[in-house]
């Protein structure tokens, strides 16, 4: 079997399960960015996605996330948007020339995008994911410490209850915002 170089390359930067980017296609964006303005990174991690494997086994588990990487696709429709998958079920997305208010809201939507039902071999499964954000100038960004921010913030979100995101503050440490249970935007207490 032959495969031609452009669709080696393709694959060297495409998650196939997904579709979406891979780590490799979120290290050629990192070195190719040169922009201003400030960039944000959310981190997105699945809750119970394990529980999810265990119960109706690994198939259903790449099942789900090909529908969740259709669900990201769908909530990240701007060009200055793009998501990466990392893998398992963890996801994170870049948005260049941002600010808090678009972050927060694109974190809104991917909670929205993913709380309907989704049916995989005759199983009605519910899934949502805990956000971390982190948000920096571009020219003074580190790509290490944005990733490591959003991670913590995601952290957090977990010990939060879960389907929700928290923002990385350097001022202050940290902010949180819970998104679940119709609680959007209302500011969780610490």
């Amino acid at each position: 079997m032959f495969i031609d170089r452009a669709t080696l390359k393709r694959l060297a930067y495409q998650d196939i399960l997904t579709g979406l980017m891979n780590r490799n296609g979120m290290d050629r964006f990192w070195s190719q960015y040169s922009g201003s303005g400030q960039i944000a990174v959310l981190f997105l991690d699945l809750d119970h996605f394990k529980d999810i494997n265990d119960t109706f086994g690994h198939q259903a588990g790449d099942q789900l996330l090909k529908e969740v990487g259709v669900r990201l696709d769908q909530a990240t429709s701007r060009h200055n948007e793009m998501v990466f998958r990392m893998g398992g079920d963890e996801f994170v997305i870049i948005i260049v020339n941002a600010d808090l208010q678009r972050a927060e809201f694109l974190a809104t939507c991917i909670s929205e995008k993913l709380r309907p039902c989704i049916t995989i071999s005759g199983h009605d499964l519910f899934i949502s994911g805990s956000i971390g954000i982190s948000i920096a100038e571009a020219s003074k960004s580190n790509r290490s410490k944005l990733l490591e921010e959003a991670d913590m913030a995601m952290y957090h979100a977990k010990q939060l209850g879960k389907g929700c995101y928290t923002v990385f503050n350097n001022e202050d440490r940290r902010r949180y915002y819970k998104v679940s249970s119709g609680l959007v935007g209302k500011r969780s207490a610490n």
